[in-house]
């Protein structure tokens, strides 16, 4: 029997926290991009491919054999990520390069869990309208790292905090590395994060 498999990748984490603080959870999203939903080493389809982490993932999280997609191109699934709203209500149904959600009228998940005192950090890949310098950063970010349309696998050009510049590396190394910084020293220990890698 065939089963489709699907690892949650929206990894709600509970890290430690002193006595007394606020024991708000942690949470962690990370999207893998252009992975087809059987290419992972537990489901055994590939006897080549190998994917412990993913596996690890799989055995102590959830896997689901029925699930859909709001749309199956990057942009309005990104959109739909960050907003929680189908295409046809966000307005980024395509790969446009001039295109985002109204921001002000469908705010961005950040923006509600900023009002509920987190602190908020996106690293990786937006994909939708190609801005630059501070007007790149979207709202209900504390702290942004990305880069504009499908970015560059080596040395690519970084949008950090709205500073441009070329970082040396292989993209999804460099994000990671910046994911466990984030997570390493957060700008307020006291708050929760809510951490959105995206990887190109």
């Amino acid at each position: 029997m065939n089963k489709v498999y699907l690892i949650l990748f929206f990894a709600l984490s509970f890290f430690s926290c002193k006595k007394g603080e606020n024991l708000s959870p942690n949470f962690v999203f990370i999207l893998v991009d252009d992975q087809p939903f059987d290419a992972l080493g537990f489901n055994g389809r590939y006897p080549f491919l190998e994917t412990p982490n993913m596996d690890r993932l799989a055995a102590d999280g959830v896997s689901f054999n029925n699930f859909f997609c709001t749309q199956s191109i990057c942009s309005p699934s990104r959109a739909s990520f960050m907003t929680g709203t189908y295409p046809h209500i966000h307005g980024v149904n395509q790969n446009n390069p001039h295109v985002d959600p109204n921001w002000e009228s469908i705010p961005p998940v950040g923006v509600h869990l900023q009002k509920s005192g987190y602190q908020t950090a996106h690293i990786g890949k937006i994909h939708m309208a190609h801005l630059k310098g501070k007007a790149h950063i979207r709202p209900g970010f504390d702290y942004w790292y990305s880069f504009i349309g499908q970015g560059e696998y080596f040395d690519p050009m970084i949008n950090d905090n709205g500073n441009e510049y070329r970082e040396k590396g292989y993209m999804t190394d460099i994000l990671t590395d910046k994911m466990l910084e984030c997570l390493d020293y957060q700008i307020y220990p006291y708050k929760p994060i809510f951490l959105y890698l995206l990887h190109k």
